[in-house]
């Protein structure tokens, strides 16, 4: 029986990645050897599946994820290296949160017709838009926005207005006669920046009662941009 010539036990490939050439050894470890005894003739029969998997996978990360490559054997492995290209991973920047809520540490005696009501305690002023010295929120940029107002009220009546830039925007009626309780009203609205936003009594409607307010109970007022 003859000895065949010694083989290398490496398949080397070779081809180009953009402006890389890129060489692979890739151990041969399916190389199957089948020996005829009749004829003592040696056929080399490569199965390409260790070598066309690896090659298929690297076609797709560079056309399709749209990376630029590089790949070398270690321990029969194949290492690939992706650096993504153009808009890919780019990150939106993150919205600009601007939301409000203050409530009134104090009832309120029978509040005269057209007084702007202060929320003078804030727990939430992010953007810095509303003022509880005065109880005006300013836009700090345009949009759609949402504001809530919620009135407790003890034996009382009144009616509350939401302005803006000094225009009514929204009115409701709050009635709590011979009983105390809480109601509330919402309002969504497009406000552009530097507008300013308050709520009042009404100008021409006066009420009855205390506008009330402690710790079992608040008169609040917040908003948010809605978009």
């Amino acid at each position: 029986m003859k000895i065949p010539p010694k083989r290398s036990n490496t398949t080397s490939l070779d081809w180009k990645l953009g402006d890389k050439e890129v060489s692979v050894s890739k151990p041969t470890t399916h190389l199957g050897i089948i020996r005829s005894e009749k004829n003592e003739n040696i056929s080399a029969v490569i199965f390409l599946t260790d070598i066309m998997i690896p090659l298929i996978a690297i076609f797709y990360v560079v056309t399709i994820a749209g990376a630029t490559s590089s790949c070398q054997t270690e321990d029969g492995q194949y290492d690939v290296t992706v650096n993504f290209r153009g808009k890919n991973g780019q990150e939106t920047p993150k919205s600009t949160v601007i939301a409000f809520y203050a409530y009134i540490s104090k009832p309120i005696p029978n509040p005269s017709s057209g007084r702007r009501l202060i929320f003078d305690v804030p727990t939430t002023n992010q953007g810095n838009g509303y003022n509880s010295n005065t109880g005006v929120f300013t836009c700090p940029k345009t949009g759609t926005y949402v504001f809530v107002l919620v009135v407790r009220l003890y034996s009382a009546y009144h009616s509350i207005q939401l302005m803006i830039n000094n225009s009514v925007n929204g009115t409701s009626f709050h009635n709590a006669q011979n009983d105390d309780n809480t109601s509330s009203s919402t309002v969504v609205v497009n406000v552009s920046k530097g507008d300013t936003v308050y709520v009042r009594t009404h100008s021409k409607y006066k009420g009855v009662g205390n506008i009330h307010t402690n710790t079992y109970g608040r008169t609040t007022f917040s908003g948010w941009l809605l978009n």
